[in-house]
């Protein structure tokens, strides 16, 4: 329970942090699209990570 505290605090700090200097990077006006961009792969990483991670488990039958 406190590894997942813990996972929780350090995600909380990743995502600010991550909009944040998507935001300071970004062409004035253009600070929503770099924000979505980051959101974006958030989704993504859900979308694919999930079952390209199910696939390598299964070949190395880990």
């Amino acid at each position: 329970m406190a590894a997942r505290a813990v996972l929780g605090v350090g995600s909380g700090v990743f995502v600010v942090t991550s909009y944040s200097i998507a935001a300071k990077l970004a062409v004035p006006g253009c600070q929503g699209k770099a924000m979505s961009n980051i959101a974006m792969g958030f989704g993504a990483s859900l979308v694919f990570g999930v079952p390209l991670g199910r696939m390598i488990a299964a070949v190395y039958d880990w």
